[in-house]
């Protein structure tokens, strides 16, 4: 595996909620995959605000109380600090999302 480029990976925010509520699950797993080096994450500056959002509702943390707001802060550094995090992405389509 010497010089071979690492895959790109994309994960939204629904996956990135498993990965911080359930620490050893699949998408935890996956998330480790990124920290460990062996995928790169790229995340763009919407993801990250659309899960700061949703790790910010009510329901999120009476579902997750595990979820306190010194563990998103620290996540939410973490994937800052793990992911390649753009702001230049092409719009494709768009889904329109709850309020």
């Amino acid at each position: 595996m010497k010089n071979r480029p690492r895959m790109g990976v994309v994960f939204d925010c629904n996956i990135l909620l498993q990965a911080v509520a359930r620490k050893t699950g699949p998408a935890a797993a996956c998330l480790r995959l990124a920290e460990e080096g062996l995928v790169r994450l790229r995340l763009s500056e919407e993801i990250l605000t659309e899960l700061s959002e949703v790790l910010k509702r009510s329901t999120i943390r009476v579902r997750y109380p595990e979820l306190t707001d010194e563990i998103v802060e620290d996540f939410l550094n973490a994937l800052r600090r793990t992911a390649e995090v753009t702001n230049d992405v092409a719009k494709r389509f768009s889904y329109p999302r709850d309020i």
